[in-house]
């Protein structure tokens, strides 16, 4: 078994009280509450980290109002924060994201981060997509990583999309 930490985003909302909607954003203006963050679930068990870069893509910080262009600075920070932690403590890191994005992606593979997660996919045009995009990116930069994939189901075992996990995971 290996243990995840939790959510990034609903830590910072939730337990640090902090309203900024883009929180990928505090992996440049709070670099020391992410990485406090991180630590905190280390001291509660968790064997793997995940990185505070879910949202970095450029249509997440579009809907946020910040700079687009900030997607790859904001994945790269995320995933190096991370690594850090993770390699102080001997545990792995995982760079998250869900939306097909080239700079993020980028950003996440040039952090070095352990393994690379595409986060609760919720369309499966998006997901296999993202999956594609991942991939390419990868052999350009002539990076081995294991990914990993998570979904979003509703109380019917579907993709909010409509597909059956079991379809998807074929087309995966």
């Amino acid at each position: 078994m290996i243990l995840l930490d939790g959510a990034m985003g609903t830590t910072i909302s939730n337990i640090y009280k902090i309203e900024d909607k883009c929180r990928e954003k505090l992996n440049c203006t709070k670099p020391e509450l992410i990485k406090e963050i991180h630590e905190k679930y280390v001291e509660v068990g968790a064997d793997c980290l995940k990185a505070n870069t879910f949202n970095c893509s450029k249509e997440a910080l579009k809907n946020y109002g910040e700079n687009e262009e900030k997607a790859y600075e904001y994945a790269l920070l995320g995933g190096k924060i991370c690594k850090e932690i993770a390699d102080k403590y001997n545990k792995k890191s995982i760079g998250t994201f869900c939306l097909p994005d080239k700079d993020q992606i980028d950003g996440i593979l040039d952090s070095d981060v352990d393994i690379i997660m595409i986060e609760t996919i919720y369309n499966l045009d998006k997901g296999l997509e993202s999956l594609k995009l991942l991939k390419k990116q990868m052999e350009d930069k002539k990076l081995v990583k294991p990914v990993m994939i998570s979904f979003a189901v509703d109380k019917d075992g579907k993709l909010y999309s409509g597909e059956k996990l079991i379809d998807v995971y074929e087309k995966f």
